[in-house]
This record gives structure tokens, C-alpha cells and sequence, in this order.
């Protein structure tokens, strides 16, 4: 199993922070509203794991049965996955606001873990993941040919006039 570069995981755990203070900002609102604590976290932990699968298979899906290379297929699962987690946030933030349900709350904050969890999910099990969805990774090709550099003309009186 080839892992993403270096420079991806630094870029993926930075999400990884950034997505868990911004869940525990939005899970302290929500405990300060919330009734029902318990239902809360069993919201937050079940809508966590199912938006976590969901962004990981969904972007697969959409691009099976192809040829990718395993840093650009890693780049666009977490490009797409995370575009629709952080939609979803939004939408409970704002049914939150309309509506003053803490348990959307939750759920936003669900989705906001999920953004910084699921590129990690996909790491763990990319070479299982790929094979179900027929995705072949493919090496990198070098350009084909390459560009000549322009002839250096060391004295100005030497280079072709036009």
C-alpha cells in the first residue's frame, strides 16, 4: 500500500484539528440548549460515522471504474467528500437558527467531524476501497518530450537578425 505524499497528510491533519474546534464550539452551543443530552450524542456519534462512510463511498462511486493516480484520486475524494459534509453543516446550522433545534446542532457538528475523519478512513482502507470500485492506480507518466531550451548566442553581433 502507497501512502499520499507527506505534504497530504500535513494538509490532512491540519483538517483534522480545524474540523474537531469547530465541532466542539458547535456541541458546547448545542449542550447549552439541549433537553435531552443523551439523544444529542447518540445523534452526534451515529450521524459521525454514517456522514463519515458517506463521503469516503459517495466520491468512489462517482469515479469507479477508472484510472487515477493514488495522490490526485486521495485529492478529489477529499475535495468532494468534504464540499458535501460542509454543506450539510451549514443546512443544520441554519435549521438550527430557523427552527431552534439543538439537535441540528449536533448534526452539524456530526458533519464537521466527519470533514476532518473521513480522509483518514479512506487512508486506512484505500487499497480495498479501490479494488471495490475498480479504480486502477496508475504511476505518474513524464512528458513525452520535452521542450528544447533557445540557443544562448553569447555576442549580440552573432544573433540572427529578422
Amino acid at each position: 500500500m502507497k501512502h499520499p505524499s507527506i505534504t497530504l497528510l500535513y494538509l490532512q491533519i491540519a483538517i483534522f484539528v480545524a474540523s474537531f474546534i469547530c465541532a466542539a464550539f458547535l456541541i458546547r452551543k448545542a449542550f447549552n440548549f439541549h433537553e435531552k443530552l443523551w439523544l444529542g450524542v447518540g445523534i452526534l456519534l451515529s450521524s459521525t460515522i454514517v456522514f463519515s462512510l458517506l463521503a469516503v463511498h459517495v466520491p468512489l462511486y462517482v469515479m469507479g471504474n477508472s484510472s487515477r493516480i493514488q495522490d490526485h484520486l486521495t485529492a478529489d475524494i477529499m475535495m468532494f467528500g468534504s464540499a458535501g459534509l460542509v454543506l450539510i453543516a451549514i443546512i443544520g446550522f441554519a435549521i438550527d437558527h430557523l427552527f431552534e433545534k439543538p439537535t441540528w446542532l449536533m448534526v452539524s457538528a456530526a458533519a464537521c467531524i466527519a470533514v476532518g475523519l473521513f480522509p483518514f478512513i479512506y487512508r486506512m482502507g484505500q487499497d480495498s476501497l479501490n479494488s471495490r470500485y475498480e479504480i486502477k492506480i496508475v504511476e505518474p507518466e513524464p512528458p513525452k518530450w520535452n521542450l528544447q531550451a533557445p540557443p544562448v548566442y553569447p555576442d549580440p553581433k552573432n544573433a540572427p537578425r529578422k
